[in-house]
């Protein structure tokens, strides 16, 4: 598994990033993730999406207090995620790289889906409902992209584990 890191995240959970400064290329696979640390109503948060299908995660961060900490909570995710699927992640069996982030397309996916976090956040402080990570989680994965096409990850996912 290699996860691509914004400079914020890398700097939050003190990652050692491999070959940093040099220009790694993302290329999409199904095992590459990228990676960001932002607060949300201050709730720190890791947000995670698949480079590949554009899936997205969302990890609470406020007990975590490490990198290793992190990938405890992110593997089993990744591994139910998987599951529900059709596919199969081991989450005792990865080696896991981490990179710097950059790809550009990428990288502007990713920041339209962070102002969809925040601008589900408000919608929740507005209404006064509380805001549920499975449900932004949800709303993430259905949204369609155009770098993939105009599909939405929960439903390329099942075709690429297939």
């Amino acid at each position: 598994m290699r996860i691509h890191v914004s400079e914020a995240f890398a700097q939050h959970f003190q990652c050692d990033v491999s070959l940093s400064g040099e220009a790694v290329e993302q290329e999409g696979h199904l095992d590459d993730w990228s990676a960001h640390y932002l607060e949300v109503d201050g709730e720190p948060l890791a947000y995670l999406m698949n480079d590949a299908c554009l899936y997205s995660l969302l990890i609470p961060c406020r007990e975590l207090e490490s990198f290793e900490d992190l990938l405890g909570a992110l593997l089993p995710r990744v591994a139910a995620a998987w599951q529900e699927h059709g596919g199969s992640f081991d989450p005792a069996n990865q080696d896991v790289v981490v990179l710097e982030r950059n790809h550009r397309p990428l990288i502007a996916v990713m920041n339209d889906a962070l102002r969809l976090i925040k601008l589900h956040a408000r919608d929740c402080r507005e209404n006064r409902t509380p805001l549920q990570l499975g449900e932004m989680e949800d709303l993430l994965n259905q949204t369609p992209f155009e770098m993939i096409e105009f599909a939405h990850p929960r439903a390329l996912l099942p075709q690429l584990l297939g």
